[in-house]
């Protein structure tokens, strides 16, 4: 039972790590192509 919660308690986590650095990628992508946009429009 305690190799079982183990690997499951390591499955979260392995899940909840990749969820929140898809988060972030996907909002500093976002970031990123504001500025690029504000960028490009202030040389305009």
């Amino acid at each position: 039972m305690s190799r079982s919660s183990d690997e499951s308690r390591r499955g979260l986590r392995v899940v909840m790590i990749t969820t929140v650095f898809v988060n972030q990628s996907r909002q500093f992508c976002s970031l990123s192509r504001l500025f690029v946009g504000k960028g490009f429009h202030g040389k305009r």
